[in-house]
């Protein structure tokens, strides 16, 4: 799956340098820029999603303290 990802992505990259070649540069360095801010928000999606992630994990790890205490009290 992550080969046909690349490849896909690979695809697209040349058809974006190929549309972005055929604009003049101020349009070029704005499209770029526009790029350059969607990716740094992809990537700060990616950090809120992995520390959500973090925090659930360590919830559930204190749950099963709590429950395996429960279960020991009996």
């Amino acid at each position: 799956m992550k080969t046909l990802a690349g490849i896909f992505g690979f695809i697209a990259f040349v058809y974006l340098a190929a549309w972005l070649y055929s604009l003049e540069l101020l349009a070029r360095v704005g499209i770029l820029l526009l790029i350059a801010a969607a990716a740094a928000g992809v990537g700060a999606l990616a950090v809120y999603c992995r520390r959500a992630q973090e925090q659930r994990d360590r919830i559930e790890e204190k749950l099963d303290e709590l429950l395996n205490k429960k279960g020991d009290a009996k």
